[in-house]
Formats: C-alpha cells, sequence, structure tokens
C-alpha cells in the first residue's frame, strides 16, 4: 500500500513536470510567432513606404512638366504684353512692326 501511494506520487510528480514543460514550451512557441511577426510588420511597412515615395517622385515630376509648360507659356505672354505696351508707347518705333520674338 505505501509502495502504490509512492508510485502515485512520483506518477503525479511526473505528470506535473510534463505539464510545466508542456507549458514553457507553448510560451516560448508563441513568443517567438509573435517575434517574427513583429519584423514582418517592420518589413512591410518598409515595403510600403518605398512603393510610397516612388509614387511621390513620380507626382513630383509630372507636377514640375506642367509648370515648366506654365512658366514658358507665361513669359511668352509677358513678352508680347511687353512689346505690345512698347509699341503703344512708341508708335513710330520698328519694333512695333516687328513680331514677338519667341
Amino acid at each position: 500500500m505505501t509502495t502504490n501511494i509512492i508510485a502515485d506520487v512520483i506518477v503525479g510528480v511526473g505528470l506535473i513536470g510534463i505539464l510545466i514543460i508542456a507549458g514553457i514550451y507553448k510560451s516560448l512557441a508563441t513568443q517567438r510567432n509573435l517575434f517574427k511577426n513583429g519584423f514582418a510588420q517592420i518589413d512591410l511597412q518598409l515595403k510600403r513606404r518605398n512603393d510610397l515615395i516612388s509614387n511621390i517622385v513620380e507626382a513630383v515630376k509630372g507636377y514640375m512638366k506642367h509648370e515648366e509648360g506654365v512658366l514658358e507659356e507665361v513669359t511668352k505672354a509677358r513678352n508680347v504684353a511687353t512689346t505690345a505696351a512698347q509699341a503703344a508707347a512708341d508708335p513710330t518705333s520698328t519694333s512695333a512692326t516687328q513680331p514677338p520674338r519667341r
């Protein structure tokens, strides 16, 4: 009878030890997965940022082309207006009969 009690205590301690080891393993596996997930999220954010930066660069290039065209048109219009103002101020000038420069 005492041997049965001793055997039961040994088996109980063994089962408790196995449960503790299984709990520790599960906790470590969960922590490993959280660690990998954290780095995967960082990698994803860096890829998104890289994509957004290239999109912004393309948008700025398009805007720069638009501004260049507008600047050329404003310069031409200013030259025409300046020539017309000079011609109106001095009708005997030879610049009144010449077309504006481009």
